[in-house]
Order: C-alpha cells, then sequence, then structure tokens
C-alpha cells in the first residue's frame, strides 16, 4: 500500500470484525518515515510516529504523554514493526525489527476489542500486514538471538543463552 503526497493528509483504514481474544497482534512492514505529533484528543488504543531523528515516539495514554524511545531506525528504511493490543489490561506495547521498544502503554482511548487498523500520514508505505491472536513466531523481546517462542517451548522461559548446551549433546541452542 502506498498513500503519497495529499493533502490534508489521508487516512487508510479498514474495519475488521472484532475476535473474541483479549489479545491481539499486528505485525507489518513500513517505510520508516518522519511524522509529527498528532494534535487534538487521542481516539485510537495504540499511537507511534518517528521522529525526524528516527525515534520512535509512542503515547501512554496511562500518564497521556509522549515518550521518546531510545532506539532509533534509519529513515527511508523499511521496519517491521509490532503491536501487542491487549484488551483486558488496556496495554499495548511496540516492537521494531522483532525487539523489544516499549511495553505496559496504557491505551490512548479505553477499547474492548479489535475492529480497525489506521494509518494516517501525508507520505506511507505498508507492507505484509496480519492480524493474529498469536505472537509472531521469530520475536525476540530478550535480544539473545533466540526467538522467544522457541526458548519457552523448550525451556518454559525466554533469557536463555545461545552459547549453553543444556541436554549436553554437544550443541549449542
Amino acid at each position: 500500500l502506498q498513500v503519497s503526497g495529499l493533502s490534508p493528509q489521508p487516512s487508510v483504514s479498514n474495519l475488521f470484525a472484532a475476535p473474541a481474544a483479549n489479545t491481539v497482534w499486528l505485525d507489518f512492514h513500513i517505510k520508516a518515515l518522519a511524522g509529527s505529533r498528532p494534535t487534538g484528543q487521542i481516539t485510537d488504543s495504540a499511537v507511534f510516529y518517528f521522529s525526524p531523528d528516527g525515534k520512535p515516539v509512542v503515547y501512554n495514554g496511562d500518564t497521556q504523554t509522549w515518550v521518546t524511545q531510545a532506539v532509533s531506525v534509519t529513515l527511508g528504511s523499511w521496519v517491521r514493526v509490532t503491536v501487542k493490543l491487549n484488551y483486558a489490561a488496556q496495554e499495548w506495547l511496540l516492537a521494531l525489527n522483532g525487539g523489544l521498544v516499549a511495553d505496559e502503554l496504557g491505551f490512548g482511548q479505553a477499547a474492548y476489542g479489535f475492529n480497525a487498523f489506521q494509518l494516517d500520514a501525508k507520505d506511507a508505505y505498508l507492507d505484509k500486514l496480519a492480524i493474529t491472536t498469536t505472537a509472531p513466531a521469530d520475536l525476540d523481546f530478550d535480544e539473545n538471538g533466540l526467538p522467544d517462542a522457541w526458548e519457552i517451548q523448550y525451556f518454559g522461559a525466554t533469557g536463555q543463552s545461545p552459547a549453553a548446551d543444556p541436554d549436553e549433546d554437544g550443541l549449542t541452542n
């Protein structure tokens, strides 16, 4: 999907039937372009944009504040974005390229089920949008090089060492 050079900024959205699950995962690729802080009241659950220096800026509805994250991306490059929406806790998280960026952010606006994905931008590029009730299998929130789902499947928890050989078979994790 490409949105380019339109003024005023268009909104691209699609409505979905709300799933019964309390947690929804959005996983997509976006070309990282500098955005600007939305004006007015926040009416969405999860809201973020990239600053002019490539840092994601997230909205925390619990504190009603915008928080610039330490990690940065190269503007103009494709970035994988993962968002977890937890409707039971009214919280969301943001991951970029499989690594956790921000967690336990309050919803900008209370919501009780997923029904829309919206992209507001003057210029935007979006690809590979997936909306599911399960986490993408290759996330690595503890950033140790091992997918979290694999660690949980074989060890019951994350935080394993890639160099370890817990079963002593001569092969590392």
